[in-house]
């Protein structure tokens, strides 16, 4: 096998494949009123967020994760080569 399966305390770095990760996504554009009114946002935004759970790949340099550079990282979907394959794009 050429990855290892690792226990959920192990620290994500770049290349890990995470299974069902929470991503928040908007059913619809949030309307803003006044884009400098913080609290507006903050309301908009849970009114139309969606949580859902997708396979990703995390992008971030594995040493801006493991030095803290970073407070968020970058995800990419990441699709088994069988359902890629029946979307039409293989």
């Amino acid at each position: 096998m050429w990855y290892e399966i690792v226990p959920p305390e192990t620290p994500l770095t770049q290349g890990d494949i995470v299974e069902a990760c929470p991503v928040l996504t908007f059913d619809r554009a949030p309307e803003v009123p006044n884009p400098a009114a913080q609290e507006a946002i903050e309301d908009a935004v849970q009114e139309a967020a969606v949580v859902q759970f997708s396979r990703v790949i995390v992008m971030t340099q594995a040493c801006d994760i493991e030095q803290s550079n970073v407070r968020q990282v970058i995800l990419c979907p990441g699709y088994h080569v069988e359902a890629w394959r029946n979307s039409g794009n293989g």
